[in-house]
């Protein structure tokens, strides 16, 4: 979807003559004297003449997404949120691929055993000045009901920092 428009100058004024978005290059008018603002995917503009206003918004009602877990084994999606809610532990594992800035968090339920966040071969999680074995025998552990994390990837797909914490994490 596009909007398109003419500007017109009164008494001197100036023109907008570029537009820059955060990459990428500066982008000038069309032949028309247009300059088109786009959106994809789950975002939208739609422009109003009466106003002189473009709204950009999403048709998402939230970019993170809070799962349940009731399973004793989740694999873990990146700028997603985990509450273990499992009468046993809740093994999670981190996602094998993962960008940097991606965030994980996870809290318990309801559930005395709680959560454990498992690692795949060649991952590790950095948590205060100590960091978990590398591999899939390293791992982080609640040791509450309500103990939880807020994970960040730091190394695309292998390196993870522990960013927030409540509770006594056990870590391997």
């Amino acid at each position: 979807m596009s909007q398109a428009g003419k500007y017109l100058l009164l008494n001197g004024g100036s023109a907008i003559s570029t537009l820059t978005g955060n990459s990428g290059l500066a982008v000038g008018p069309n032949g028309s004297s247009n300059i088109d603002i786009v959106g994809s995917g789950i975002i939208t503009v739609v422009g109003n003449p009466a106003t002189n206003t473009l709204t950009i918004s999403s048709s998402a009602s939230s970019i993170f997404t809070w799962n349940v877990v009731t399973d004793a084994s989740q694999n873990l999606v990146a700028n997603n949120g985990y509450i273990a809610n499992n009468a046993g532990v809740s093994t999670m594992t981190l996602p094998a691929v993962a960008t940097v800035g991606d965030t994980i968090k996870v809290t318990g339920m309801n559930n005395a055993t709680g959560w454990k966040v498992a690692q795949n071969a060649g991952q590790s999680i950095n948590i205060s000045t100590v960091t978990t074995t590398v591999g899939a025998s390293g791992y982080l552990q609640s040791s509450g009901t309500s103990d939880c994390i807020e994970l960040l990837c730091i190394i695309a797909n292998t390196g993870w920092q522990v960013i927030s914490v409540v509770g006594n994490i056990t870590y391997v």
